[in-house]
């Protein structure tokens, strides 16, 4: 399959150079020829993406069950009639295999119970991301790796889904201001749990695709 042709929705990568961190926008192609791209002007939540000559980006696009990806730079833009950037064509493709948890960034209400712990108690949160395997959750104090927990999570629509988890990761605030997470996996869950979790996850990802759709029709 080509991945990449005209009306293509993509994904466009960048990296804050003062943070580090990974922000994606999305676009689609407009054309593509031999030499270079053109693509619709990277857009995020009412914004778009700067553009600065020279600027380097991931771009992927994503199939059923792969997604594809390459480095591309930006050659020049446009913003007449419609905002466009022309970049770098497809090169050095790799293909990249769809992890069987898809993850989503959101916020929901969370609680963790310590097991095998005394002094354990509960421990108020909110998620920072979620997928049928795990999720990263905020913390104002460390969660040492290897700490057994019980999760509750409340879903939308659907209320409170349950598992036993384990803390795989503490991570430092990234940031002045930003909270410590952890991150956890899930170590035992109901199936019926496990399936309301994978319909939020892809009604949440309908919602949002459709969003992005909309502001290219």
């Amino acid at each position: 399959m080509n991945a990449f042709e005209p009306r293509q929705k993509l994904d466009i990568i960048v990296e804050d150079p003062g943070t580090g961190r990974r922000h994606i926008f999305y676009s689609r192609i407009e054309d593509i020829g031999r030499h270079s791209m053109t693509i619709a002007a990277p857009y995020r939540r009412g914004f778009y993406l700067p553009p600065s000559a020279g600027r380097e980006m991931g771009v992927r696009a994503a199939a059923d069950t792969c997604a594809y990806l390459y480095k591309a730079t930006l050659l020049s833009h446009n913003a007449d009639p419609v905002p466009v950037w022309v970049i770098t064509p497809p090169a050095d493709v790799k293909k990249i295999q769809l992890r069987s948890h898809v993850r989503i960034r959101v916020v929901l209400d969370a609680t963790l119970e310590l097991v095998g712990e005394e002094n354990g108690g509960v421990i108020a949160t909110l998620t920072r991301d979620i997928s049928a395997g795990g999720l990263k959750v905020a913390l104002i104090r460390p969660l040492v790796a290897g700490t057994r927990v019980k999760v509750t999570v409340n879903l939308p629509g659907t209320g409170a889904v349950e598992a036993l988890g384990e803390v795989i990761r503490d991570i430092p605030p990234e940031a002045p201001g930003d909270k410590r997470t952890a991150a956890i996996k899930f170590t035992a869950i109901r199936e019926r749990d496990r399936g309301e979790i994978v319909k939020f996850i892809f009604k949440k990802q309908v919602e949002r695709r459709k969003k992005e759709l909309e502001f290219f029709e």
